[in-house]
């Protein structure tokens, strides 16, 4: 167990935790038995991997961006977990209240005054840049700073399991699930050129119902670029921007309440101030590009 890193650690409890909530949710959940014991195969799986070493032999890459496959898997378990606590999405009116105090009326609709085909674009393109974040520690493990990759992956799934866990204890929808509750956020759609429809088309493949609250679009790329500003400073600082266009871009689409980004920032900071506590690679003194 020696070998273990916070990412590892991280890995188990969060997917121990998921396996529980669905023992626990009886027969709300079909299969669950089934997808119990496939979260204790990953466990187990977290766990084979490792024993590897992180800088040598054939098992050294797999150690290192096994979490990236994990998150997906977390992910595509969010559907079924987020209703089994409350029942209810009970957040939601609390965003939409909130917003509207704070800004005068709901952001997703008072920024429609802004659209333009070559704006919509940027915003598109801001949006979809999140993707880009994801690779961070992809590029580590490409220049074979295996070290720093599993201490980022450390900081990145430690966020990431926080994130998820309270889109099950504070589950809130999104304003385009909200369009029958609330018809005054009905949205003008935004248009662009290319990147518009991909969005869209990614949206309605990939949407969980629920998970608006803190937005992980923001969280996650807030801890990717302190990662990537800790191991690679050049890339860290054009993420900055892009972090910054994308916190806009998930309220100018409309996929977003204002406080979803704002407290994802705040969470992807907060996961990263952590990690530092219990992840000595994210201290230690290592060598940087740039």
């Amino acid at each position: 167990m020696q070998n273990l890193k916070l990412a590892d650690r991280t890995a188990i409890v969060y997917t121990a935790a998921a396996a529980l909530l669905l023992v626990m949710a009886g027969g709300a959940v079909p299969g669950r038995w089934g997808r119990v014991a496939v979260h204790f195969a990953v466990i187990a799986a977290v766990l084979a991997l490792t024993r590897a070493a992180p800088r040598h032999g054939v098992w050294a890459i797999p150690r290192a961006v096994y979490p990236l496959p994990l998150l997906l898997f977390w992910w595509g378990q969010l559907e079924q977990q987020i209703p089994l606590l409350w029942g209810s999405y009970w957040t939601t009116d609390w965003l939409v209240s909130g917003d509207e105090a704070l800004f005068g009326g709901h952001p997703t609709v008072l920024v429609q005054t802004l659209f333009t085909p070559w704006f919509d674009e940027v915003m598109a393109f801001c949006y979809l840049s999140y993707y880009l974040f994801l690779a961070v520690p992809v590029l580590l493990v490409f220049r074979r700073r295996f070290d720093s990759a599993i201490a980022g992956y450390g900081a990145i799934l430690l966020t990431y399991a926080a994130n998820f866990a309270l889109f099950v204890l504070l589950p809130a929808k999104s304003p385009p699930q909200i369009l029958q509750q609330y018809p005054d956020l009905q949205p003008s759609p935004f248009t662009g050129f290319v990147l518009g429809d991909l969005i869209r088309s990614l949206q309605a493949s990939d949407s969980v119902t629920g998970a608006a609250f803190p937005s992980s679009h923001i969280a996650g790329s807030m801890v990717c670029t302190l990662v990537a500003l800790r191991f690679l400073p050049r890339v860290g600082r054009l993420l900055v921007t892009l972090l910054l266009g994308m916190s806009v871009a998930t309220v100018y689409l409309g996929y977003h309440h204002a406080l979803d980004p704002i407290f994802g920032l705040l969470l992807g900071a907060a996961g990263y101030l952590a990690a530092r506590r219990f992840e000595p690679g994210l201290r230690r003194a290592t060598a940087t590009d740039g």
